[in-house]
């Protein structure tokens, strides 16, 4: 079976985890290996939550009938066993280090250290997260300070406005 590639975009609150969590159920449902599903997002925290519902709604269907009947229902399925089941989530906490479940930038950043070279980067580059980041910012004022020239300061105090 074939499926279309697909692009969920709502408002907070409308439900697209459950679409999500739903739409990568079918897929592995239906025998497409995690690994080659992509669902990302903007935020860490969709993403885990997109994750943590995915393999909830699998541990539930696992072990209650009307669960299960339930998540057959909204995958499009005639019908999911307690097997199917057990075998789809022992499938995805087996490859758990393949599913591609993540924001839109930690994607891309996968691409780019993969073709390191050819971008001529650095293969150990890395994205700096938020606190990092600031930590640096505030070294390098601290650096800039304590040199005390005076038109490095001008320059600092331009660049920070």
């Amino acid at each position: 079976m074939t499926f279309p590639h697909t692009i969920t975009r709502a408002s907070a609150g409308s439900g697209k985890t459950f679409a999500l969590s739903n739409r990568y159920l079918e897929l592995v449902q239906h025998g497409e290996p995690p690994e080659r599903i992509l669902a990302t997002t903007f935020a860490r925290k969709a993403a885990g939550e997109i994750l943590d519902r995915i393999l909830m709604r699998l541990a539930e269907a696992a072990r209650d009938d009307g669960k299960r009947k339930e998540l057959a229902k909204f995958i499009g399925a005639k019908s999911l066993s307690q097997p199917q089941a057990m075998n789809m989530l022992r499938g995805l906490a087996v490859h758990l280090h393949r599913l591609r479940v993540g924001t839109i930038d930690s994607f891309f950043a996968q691409i780019a250290r993969s073709f390191a070279l050819e971008l001529g980067v650095p293969p150990a580059w890395q994205i700096m997260d938020e606190i990092d980041d600031a930590r640096l910012r505030d070294e390098a004022i601290e650096a800039v300070l304590a040199e005390h020239d005076p038109a490095d300061l001008l320059q600092l105090v331009n660049l920070l406005t």
